[in-house]
């Protein structure tokens, strides 16, 4: 039996490698932000002391040379972080176009023989790359979620679900990458159905009780959270999550994750500016170029956090903090679930809403990794549920779907 899939490969072009440098800069502030933020929010919410003596040591002297850079370039640096944003934009677009193409992914053939597999990947790139295993080797298919990136700035701007061959020796083969869960679930069923020796299926990263899941859900993850309400009228359940004031920590946090590294650039490179001023002159005393006393107040210190980015240069300031308004409205919307005998409705707030019959529901999982959400796969759909209020609002969504799912069926039966 014989299996067509493929696999995402973007080759570099020219204006991706030109880019590249730009790229570089930009994640190397993305790494800093998210580790301050990483640190922040253990110790604030944990009470965690968190030690990186070498990584802090590193990035200090990063911090320093790119603080003196941004000095001698105090009087470009309004056009310099402009041009940032637009070349960012532009590597999301041509991005994004790239991956409509199809020379952007390779062919993967997949030939299941009576005791082995064949698999063989052809790429404009690599060539043809041949494998074969004995049937014996595979150990389970899997289902994992995979982000796609943008070129050089290395922004998210799509997700793909591979279907993969775990060998028992932990060695995984991606054979095909799918747009949406339901239809990697189904080209994974169909390939273990024509193998000599039967294998499980299994989402990656994902808890629940669902024999697709990688992991089933701990005892500790099994008590009410008392963060989903259940009303139940008749046949009909309705479940749905609602941000409380006590979640205004996790909600800032979301916010401040996703959203605030505009924000965080506009501020810190003020900062870098006055800095790499007091390195500069620390520096020329130092070398005897200059011998000037350098005397400062709190109120200088502070002034160092005020994004001033000069006249007619708000602008920036007022989007950054328009855009963390928005994805806080997005993130706060109310999640709702619709369950009777008959179908799911998945809502949020206002807004659209997807169905899936609750016939054709094939799991309920909790994927984990790399964003948390809840899976409901149907056979024609998915539907996914993210940007719950807190971490335990996952498992108690997932256990408290199952629960009425159960119940209608149960009610229907009679």
């Amino acid at each position: 039996m014989d299996f067509c899939g493929r696999i995402y490969s973007p080759q570099n072009t020219i204006l991706s490698k030109l880019l590249l440098p730009f790229g570089e800069i930009k994640n190397l502030f993305q790494r800093l932000y998210h580790l301050i933020l990483q640190t922040m929010w253990r110790e604030l919410l944990s009470g965690e002391k968190i030690d990186y003596e070498y990584v802090n040591l590193f990035l200090f002297i990063i911090f320093c040379i790119l603080s003196l850079l941004f000095y001698y370039l105090r009087y470009y640096h309004q056009p310099i972080l402009i041009t940032f944003f637009i070349l960012w934009l532009i590597d999301i677009a041509t991005s994004k176009k790239k991956c409509q193409q199809s020379n952007a992914f390779s062919s993967v053939f997949t030939t299941l023989k009576e005791d082995t597999v064949q698999i063989i990947t052809q790429s404009s790139q690599q060539g043809s790359i041949h494998l074969e295993y004995d049937q014996r080797q595979l150990a389970f298919l899997a289902i994992a979620q995979s982000q796609i990136y943008s070129q050089s700035f290395q922004t998210v701007i799509g997700t793909l679900w591979q279907v993969i061959f775990e060998l028992a020796d932990g060695t995984r083969i991606i054979i095909d990458e799918k747009s949406s869960p339901h239809q990697a679930l189904s080209q994974a069923k169909q390939i273990t159905s024509e193998l000599a020796i039967p294998i499980p299926i299994h989402f990656l990263d994902s808890k629940g009780n669902s024999h697709y899941t990688a992991s089933e859900l701990p005892v500790e993850q099994q008590t009410p959270s008392h963060q989903i309400n259940v009303t139940h009228q008749g046949q009909q359940w309705h479940i749905y999550s609602q941000w409380r004031l006590r979640d205004t920590w996790q909600l800032l946090k979301q916010i401040v994750s996703e959203i605030g590294f505009i924000l965080f650039v506009l501020i810190i490179t003020n900062f870098m500016i006055k800095f790499g001023g007091i390195l500069h002159s620390l520096l020329a005393s130092y070398f005897g170029f200059d011998t000037q006393t350098i005397i400062l107040s709190i109120s200088d210190i502070i002034s160092w956090f005020n994004p001033n980015i000069g006249e007619g240069g708000y602008l920036e300031l007022i989007i950054a903090i328009t855009l963390m308004m928005i994805q806080g409205i997005i993130i706060s919307q109310t999640k709702h679930l619709y369950i009777d005998e008959n179908c799911l409705t998945y809502r949020v707030s206002n807004n659209s809403k997807q169905t899936v019959p609750t016939s054709e529901i094939e799991t309920i999982l909790w994927i984990t990794f790399p964003k948390p959400m809840i899976l409901i796969v149907g056979d024609q759909t998915t539907i996914g549920i993210q940007k719950l209020p807190t971490q335990q609002a996952y498992p108690e969504l997932l256990l408290k779907t199952e629960q009425a799912l159960q119940s209608s069926q149960i009610t229907s039966s009679e």
